[in-house]
């Protein structure tokens, strides 16, 4: 049994946070595993346009090519409708919890 080294799976999986605690990391794994093998693209992260401290795009394999259009990167259609109306009526966690707090409803 040969053992894959950490150069190796980056360059299968790529590029993994080494700032996530383990269960975060093993969950990014598990994403960029589900990610090749579904034949998708890496794509940028954590933000659309992230970029390093020279300016170049962050790459992440947990993270799906234009995942945050085509839905790609939610497990459920459902979730990635709740997050687009989410953004597109621009309803903030900070609103959300003030409403809970006064008991509004909207």
């Amino acid at each position: 049994m040969t053992m894959i080294t950490s150069k190796e799976t980056q360059s299968i999986y790529g590029k993994q946070s080494s700032s996530d605690n383990l269960f975060t990391a093993k969950a990014r794994k598990l994403q960029s595993l589900w990610r090749v093998q579904n034949g998708l693209e890496i794509g940028i992260g954590p933000e659309r346009n992230s970029v390093d401290r020279n300016g170049q795009p962050t790459y992440y394999g947990n993270m799906i090519k234009d995942g945050e259009s085509n839905g790609r990167n939610f497990f459920f259609p459902e979730t990635f409708a709740y997050a687009q109306w989410r953004v597109n009526w621009q309803i903030s966690y900070k609103f959300t919890a003030i409403c809970c707090l006064l008991k509004v409803t909207y």
